[in-house]
């Protein structure tokens, strides 16, 4: 079977996908920016990208189902705690706009941001180790090293679209 950079690529993301969904989900549904055919094609690539995962990594049906009862378990939960997020840091950015500040309002609204941030990560943590869980051993090794070979394919289009930028004077 012939690997080229575009099925490591692809099988990366879908790595990404199952194993940081929640927070992929997080993103509030009532956005414009979330609708039309834009995100139409992102959510079929997705699929397609997790329809070749499955395929790679052999995932069995019930392994599916375990994900995708996990993954819309901390949807729910991730979806409300990055509402609450946006909300606070809303109310930050107005309040430090304001001529006269009010530091105490300041601090406290930091103090909410990270308590939530916190909790958006212990979600995250939660949704890998859910993963990890369901997938057998050999299948996390296999699915981390996909995620590895992305990571390094995706540093080295930044590395060269910062080259090219500065090339051209961006």
């Amino acid at each position: 079977m012939k690997i080229n950079m575009k099925h490591i690529a692809i099988s990366v993301v879908v790595a990404s996908i199952i194993c940081i969904g929640p927070s992929v989900y997080a993103y509030p549904g009532d956005d414009s920016r979330m609708h039309g055919p834009f995100m139409q094609r992102m959510h079929e690539f997705k699929e397609r990208i997790i329809e070749n995962l499955i395929e790679e990594l052999e995932i069995t049906p019930e392994q599916q189902e375990e994900i995708k009862s996990t993954r819309a378990k901390l949807k729910e939960k991730t979806k409300s705690v990055y509402k609450n997020l946006r909300e606070q840091l809303k109310t930050l950015r107005e309040e430090l706009e304001q001529t006269d500040v009010d530091q105490r309002k300041v601090k406290k609204t930091a103090a909410k941001i990270k308590a939530l941030q916190a909790q958006a990560l212990d979600l995250r943590i939660e949704g890998i180790l859910a993963v990890k869980e369901i997938l057998t051993d050999e299948q996390y090794q296999q699915l981390q090293a996909k995620k590895k070979k992305a990571r390094e394919f995706f540093k080295k289009r930044i590395k060269e679209r910062k080259e090219l930028r500065e090339e051209l004077g961006f």
